[in-house]
């Protein structure tokens, strides 16, 4: 097949969920097909990871339009008035449209795989086949973080939740597949009157050889949290660690380390470094040392969708993790029987934790457990084939 990918962001390097999904599924489907990458960046430094991308995998072709954030910016100001969420005015640009429309003109594309809803308006009536990967369903995300804010933007989430709801359900029924990470994105995309027959299960993967299990030994004092801080959702559940859970495993575990793990931590997250075995490593080259050396992997998400990239990747290094209900809620996971503790609290975190640290025996077992599920359910290959299908049919 010859495909046309859109991306809001270019996927690479594949840092964060959302590009490492994008990256996963281009990187596998060029192995086998040609494929077109179409991508917004954000200046010239971003190019040079174009022209990386397509050198680590000549199957893919890449072309990158520059949209500055202060250009997206005022996009999204003047879209207020309208009915359209504001985030596809961030991505709107006439430069894209017309590269997108010259392209489809010029080549004969068989399908096209667009990643997010945002990209959606490019291709939303083209004269091919188009799956959309709208990954979570972003109305639920959107309302879940209403609820956590206590900022300016609460206003504006409640704006931009109804306008979601009305986008997601029309492009759901307007593309001719769309791709979600979990049941609970179909169901609320269903509940909210999107056609279920149009949806399609499409999970994460794990790269298994990367994150293969590897440690001889541990610390059994030490707790990990990993996640991109530069998201509202990571900070928010990073805050929520610091302020409510670890100070009571601290309370009764005196010698208690957490490592906060992650990109562009804000100065709400930094504050916290140094302090009662508190340590916020920022940007790391490898995730997988702080995450081997702690006794569990915290993940107390409450503004979630979808899966947690950071609860799959601790699992297939045989560590166990204690999350939220909102972070388990899409794993499709059975609880410790894969590895996972799920807490309702701060006061049942703590527990969970605490329970990890003082029982080897039962975190090893555990570990184990989280590294057959992963096994059996998270595998890239195996969901390329399942959206190489939906790509390829009349």
């Amino acid at each position: 097949m010859r495909i046309l990918a859109l991306c809001p962001r270019l996927p690479y390097p594949p840092v964060g969920g959302d590009k490492l999904r994008a990256y996963e599924f281009i990187a596998r489907l060029a192995a086998r097909h040609e494929v077109h990458l179409i991508s917004f960046v954000e200046g010239e430094a971003e190019r040079e990871h174009a022209r990386a991308l397509s050198l680590r995998h000549p199957g893919i072709s890449v072309e990158t339009v520059v949209q500055t954030p202060l250009r997206s910016r005022l996009h999204t100001l003047l879209g207020v008035p309208s009915r359209l969420p504001l985030q596809v005015h961030y991505y709107r640009s006439r430069r894209m449209r017309a590269l997108v429309e010259r392209r489809l003109r010029e080549r004969a594309f068989d399908a096209a795989y667009v990643h997010l809803l945002r990209m959606a308006q490019y291709v939303e009536a083209a004269p091919l086949r188009r799956v959309l990967d709208i990954t979570d369903a972003v109305s639920l995300l959107y309302g879940r973080a209403r609820a956590m804010r206590r900022d300016a933007f609460r206003a504006l989430f409640a704006l931009e939740v109804g306008r979601l709801r009305r986008y997601e359900t029309r492009l759901v029924a307007r593309f001719d597949a769309t791709a979600v990470i979990a049941d609970v994105d179909r169901e609320v995309l269903v509940r909210n009157g999107a056609p279920a027959e149009r949806l399609h299960l499409v999970n994460n993967g794990v790269d298994r050889a990367y994150f293969a299990p590897r440690a001889e030994s541990y610390d059994i004092d030490r707790l990990v949290f990993v996640g991109n801080l530069s998201s509202f959702a990571n900070t928010d559940a990073a805050e929520f660690l610091l302020r409510e859970i670890f100070p009571e495993v601290r309370r009764q575990h005196g010698k208690a380390s957490l490592y906060v793990v992650g990109v562009q931590p804000p100065p709400s997250v930094l504050s916290f470094d140094g302090r009662d075995g508190v340590n916020v490593t920022g940007a790391v080259d490898d995730v997988r040392p702080y995450v081997e050396r702690a006794a569990a992997s915290l993940c107390p998400v409450r503004v979630a969708g979808g899966v947690q990239n950071k609860i799959l990747e601790s699992l297939a290094l045989g560590v166990p993790v204690v999350t939220s209900p909102e972070g388990f809620e899409g794993l499709g996971a059975r609880g410790e029987q894969d590895g996972v503790l799920v807490a309702r609290g701060p006061a049942e975190f703590a527990a969970r934790a605490l329970e990890l640290m003082r029982d080897g025996a039962r975190r090893s077992e555990l570990g184990r457990r989280g590294v057959r599920f992963v096994a059996e359910h998270y595998d890239w290959d195996r969901q390329t084939a399942i959206l190489e299908r939906l790509l390829s049919q009349k």
